[in-house]
């Protein structure tokens, strides 16, 4: 089904948030110029609760055909970039035009729910699960602008370029959040250090850097097998390097699972 083949291009970057699941709950949107249909900030309070669905593996040919021409656009689609994590950060802030965009991003910074990191990320994740992904980013930005040191806060901001294709934006908040220590694991099926290589390897996927972004990804998959999405980014490195990549298609999506969001009555 397409919707099993096409999970990396939304699902993938939304499992980088470590308060979130790994699995694909929505699809970002491609800009965040408009994406704000109001300028008040109010966090998503619909009860949901989600459903674990574990696929079934059999001849995968056609799947793994299937998602490499969805995901086709995805390597080599920004040109690489050195920045520093100040103007990443601009970067990402200028992404958000118009009145009607800013003045949500004042709402975010004057709401109580984003003056704690806790709700901050439980506000970006509900958006992210709703299909909001400028907001959700909107949120994530407004929470590394208070706490520009925090090396979680950076990963979370970084994952969230990510799902907008901001590939040079992220290794730059990559590296500031080295600087400070990397956070560990929480619920994350990885360590601090590999969930960074992972999004590394990810932007470096986008950059079209491919043996590098091998080489991170590989460390990923064997260090972290449980991260699925990891062996799934390295699927497209492998068809772009002339490799086979069913190998690596194949462990993302023994891995897998899939969660559908449903209210909770």
């Amino acid at each position: 089904m397409k919707s099993d083949a096409s999970g990396l291009r939304a699902g993938m970057l939304l499992s980088l948030l470590p308060l979130m699941s790994a699995v694909g709950l929505a699809q970002a949107p491609t800009t965040t110029a408009s994406a704000s249909s109001s300028a008040a900030f109010s966090r998503p309070v619909d009860p949901v609760r989600a459903i674990v669905d574990y696929r079934s593996i059999g001849d995968v040919r056609e799947q793994l055909t299937e998602f490499l021409e969805l995901n086709e656009e995805l390597p080599g689609s920004v040109a690489p970039g050195t920045l520093s994590a100040i103007v990443a950060r601009q970067n990402l802030r200028a992404l958000f035009q118009g009145s009607e965009n800013q003045a949500f991003l004042q709402a975010l910074k004057d709401a109580p729910p984003m003056k704690s990191a806790e709700g901050a990320n439980g506000a970006a994740m509900a958006y992210f699960a709703r299909g909001h992904g400028a907001e959700a980013l909107a949120c994530l930005l407004v929470l590394v602008d208070r706490t520009p040191q925090d090396p979680s806060a950076l990963l979370n901001l970084a994952a969230g370029a990510l799902a907008f294709r901001q590939a040079n934006e992220a290794m730059a908040l990559l590296a500031e959040a080295e600087k400070s220590g990397l956070a560990p694991s929480g619920v994350w099926p990885a360590s601090g250090a590999l969930r960074a290589d992972y999004l590394k390897g990810y932007a470096l996927m986008l950059r079209g850097e491919y043996p590098e972004a091998r080489r991170l990804l590989v460390r990923v998959v064997e260090g972290a097998p449980a991260l699925s999405a990891a062996a799934l980014t390295l699927a497209l490195v492998e068809a772009k390097l002339g490799e086979d990549p069913r190998q690596p298609y194949l462990k993302g999506m023994w891995r897998a699972r899939v969660r559908l969001l449903v209210k909770d009555v």
